[in-house]
Formats: structure tokens, sequence, C-alpha cells
């Protein structure tokens, strides 16, 4: 009986060390040379180019000077994620490009396929642009190391704040204010 007792006790360790090591591996840089330095609030945001997720056409950060950019890291797995997503897309439907165009979201998903992030979106009835950064250099290149991670990004491209974890709506409203100055 004690063997017994033994053996579940060592296998269900292994096995949550095992699960982990892959949710900790999928957050991670594929290599060394993948990373860049992290962005400071006042540098410029490091540019990028990413498929969108529904359309599958090239979404370029530069392309979008002029104005304003929350660029939102997630993944579908994350819970603070799914807490703040419809709060973003409230704002975006009522007062983003959804509405009248006064700033862009694009939410960067990190390292998932795009048959989960297509059935998520449909999920949550998310209109604005997803992309699939499905190697993580994206977000390594942004400092990434928890989700989720926004960024306020001015017309100029400078990054004026940066929220790491999940947002309220007074958050997001702050981070538009300083994107904005």
């Amino acid at each position: 009986m004690v063997r017994v007792a033994a053996v579940s006790f060592l296998l269900t360790a292994v096995l949550l060390a095992a699960i982990g090591a892959v949710a900790y591996s999928r957050l991670q840089p594929r290599a060394a040379a993948d990373r860049l330095p992290d962005v400071t609030v006042g540098g410029v945001a490091p540019d990028f180019t990413l498929a969108d997720a529904a359309t599958g056409a090239p979404v370029r950060l530069s392309d979008l000077r002029g104005r304003t950019v929350i660029v939102n890291f997630w993944a579908t797995w994350c819970g603070p994620c799914r807490f703040e997503l419809p709060a973003l897309e409230e704002a975006y439907r009522n007062r983003g490009a959804g509405a009248s165009g006064d700033f862009v979201v694009l939410a960067v998903n990190v390292r998932e396929t795009g048959r989960e992030v297509a059935t998520f979106r449909e999920s949550l009835e998310m209109t604005f642009p997803v992309l699939l950064d499905s190697t993580g250099t994206t977000f390594a290149a942004y400092g990434g190391q928890v989700l989720p991670q926004t960024y306020f990004v001015d017309r100029d491209g400078i990054v004026r704040g940066r929220h790491i974890g999940a947002f309220g709506p007074s958050d997001l409203a702050r981070g538009l204010e300083w994107a904005r100055e």
C-alpha cells in the first residue's frame, strides 16, 4: 500500500513538472539570438510584421504611424488575458477604429496555432486585428516574460506606456492618455 502511494506521488510530481516545463517553454524565445533589447517607455516601439489571424495578410506596426496603437500580447490559455480582452473589445467598438478611429488595437497572440486563436476569437466576438506571433520572437523583442502585456504607442511610434498583467477600463483609459500626450 505504501509502495503504491509512493509511486502515485512520484508519477504526479513528474506529470506536474512536465506540464510546468511545457507552459514555461511556450513563453521563451527559441534561441538567445531571438532576444532583442527590452522596450522602454519613451523609446521607439520595435517594428514587427505579423500575419492577421483572420485573413493571413501581413500587418506592420510602422504602417500605423500617425495613429495611436495598443499592442496587447496574450494567449488563449491565459486567465488574465481572458479577463481583459472583453474590456479591450468594448473600448475598441466604442472609441477605437471599430467606431471613430480614435485608436488601433493589435492583439498579438503568443505561440499558438491559427486554429486555437480562431476558435477563441470567435467565442469572444473580437473585431480588432488579431496577429499571430507563432515563434514568440515579437513577444521577446518587447521583453515579454508574462502575459498579458500591453504597450501604448503614440502617433510617432514611441512607447508612452506599458501595463503588465490584466487591465481594467481605468488602466486602459490611462494608457490611452499616455499615448496621446
